[in-house]
């Protein structure tokens, strides 16, 4: 079980579970691959218009950071294309918003397997 609020979830793709987990650096990389901050990213996923290739991005810097490995990027683009990034649209959303506004604010702590952070209750605080 993995624990939302210190920036780890369960992400299945293409059969499998994934560990993600946020760290600094995979919002690092993210940031440094894509040229664009966490918060305007998480801006970009909740208008729907964060490009799948971003998307794809930071399911490959999560996955690596919670697993130690993850499926090559084109892999990972491939996988997203057959079972569609709407699946992965919320949890890439909670762990940005974990980097962003902290586990404390997401109540740190408390283990969960259900996704508590909504993306449109909580992030108001990037607006």
């Amino acid at each position: 079980m993995r624990n939302v609020h210190a920036g780890e979830l369960d992400i299945e793709l293409g059969g499998e579970t994934y560990p993600a987990k946020m760290t600094f650096k995979a919002m690092q990389k993210i940031e440094s691959a894509l040229d664009i901050d966490a918060a305007s990213l998480s801006n970009a996923l909740l208008s729907g218009k964060c490009p799948i290739s971003q998307l794809v991005v930071c399911l490959h810097e999560t996955i690596k950071a919670g697993a130690g490995k993850a499926p090559s990027i084109d892999e990972l683009g491939e996988m997203v294309l057959v079972h569609g990034a709407q699946n992965f649209i919320e949890p890439i959303g909670t762990l940005l918003l974990w980097g962003i506004i902290g586990g404390e604010a997401l109540g740190r702590g408390e283990e969960s397997t259900s996704n508590p952070a909504t993306l449109s209750e909580d992030s108001k605080a990037l607006q």
